[in-house]
């Protein structure tokens, strides 16, 4: 007895659904890998790129905004002192 058309076909659909998931899988771990590159990037460059456009603007950064870490007289200053006349 020969083999049926569907059977044949249904053994076929079985061989090729067996290596979907297979690719299924590699596509949504390369789609993941992408993605977590991708935020990886925007996390370390994205903020040094806007305090760039700000300094550019002429805005201050964030350091400077701090008053710990403003250059005063008393804090860090290596310069001429002005006195009083």
């Amino acid at each position: 007895m020969s083999i049926n058309n569907f059977k044949r076909f249904m053994e076929e659909e079985e061989t090729r659904i067996g290596e979907a998931p297979n690719r299924i899988s590699a596509n949504v771990q390369s789609t993941t890998n992408f993605f977590a590159f991708a935020g990886n990037l925007i996390e370390v460059f994205l903020p040094k790129v806007l305090e760039v456009f700000v300094a550019m603007t002429g805005g201050s950064s964030r350091e400077e905004d701090d008053p710990k870490k403003r250059r005063t007289p008393d804090n860090g200053y290596t310069g001429p002192r002005n006195s009083p006349k």
